[in-house]
């Protein structure tokens, strides 16, 4: 699913693209890293890849929407994973 669609109270299951947050010509060794990457439609990586949404904002949807292991959800604006804040930087 788009997690922006998502977000907005729509399920998007169609041209589903898989969307580096912290692009791989700025940082190849996060090319693979979970936290760096988001599942959006095609409509939502363009305004994504054009700047149109933050590399912030698409962090907390990542954080949003991931289970913690405990069935809980991890919320925006609680502490991220120690190795997501070591690794990311915002620019």
């Amino acid at each position: 699913m788009c997690k922006c669609c998502l977000e907005e109270g729509a399920v998007t299951t169609e041209d589903l693209e898989a969307h580096h947050i912290v692009p791989i010509e700025e940082a190849y060794d996060l090319r693979l890293d979970d936290d760096n990457l988001i599942t959006l439609c095609s409509i939502h990586h363009r305004l994504a890849d054009s700047g149109r949404i933050s590399r912030d904002h698409l962090r907390d949807l990542i954080f949003e929407t991931t289970p913690r292991g405990d069935g809980k959800i991890l919320r925006a604006g609680a502490a991220r994973p120690p190795a997501y804040s070591r690794t990311h930087k915002t620019p």
